[in-house]
């Protein structure tokens, strides 16, 4: 059997004590380390779903000018075919069809008028 003197028997103690304590300290920045990496792929995994959904609104807004854009070339087409319909009756085409009926000074039609519509002219 082993003798150790009390001095020998605490500086093995010591030893073992800083030992252990390196050890632990190795394995809480080894732990530190798992826990950035971990951080970071969660990040990395959040960040791609974050450019996916960009790319799909980069997508929306792109066809939303389309349809933007075809809206505003039927518009123009319905008001320059409405240009064209007004040119048209301007030139003589269809002007009568258009023109008010005669009326009193009142605006309202006469009696005489309405008799005449009517069929029943005297």
């Amino acid at each position: 059997m082993l003798r150790w003197s009390a001095s020998e028997a605490a500086q093995a103690l010591d030893l073992l004590g800083a030992s252990a304590g390196f050890e632990a300290g190795f394995a809480r920045r080894r732990e530190g380390w798992r826990h950035q990496r971990d951080q970071v792929v969660h990040e990395l995994a959040v960040l791609d779903r974050n450019l996916v959904a960009a790319r799909k609104r980069v997508d929306l807004a792109r066809r939303s000018l389309v349809v933007h854009e075809e809206s505003i070339a039927q518009i123009d087409g319905v008001y320059l075919g409405a240009q064209e319909r007004t040119r048209v009756l301007r030139d003589g085409q269809l002007i009568a069809d258009l023109r008010p009926r005669r009326r009193g000074a009142s605006g309202r039609s006469t009696p005489a008028g309405r008799r005449r519509r009517r069929g029943l002219a005297r």
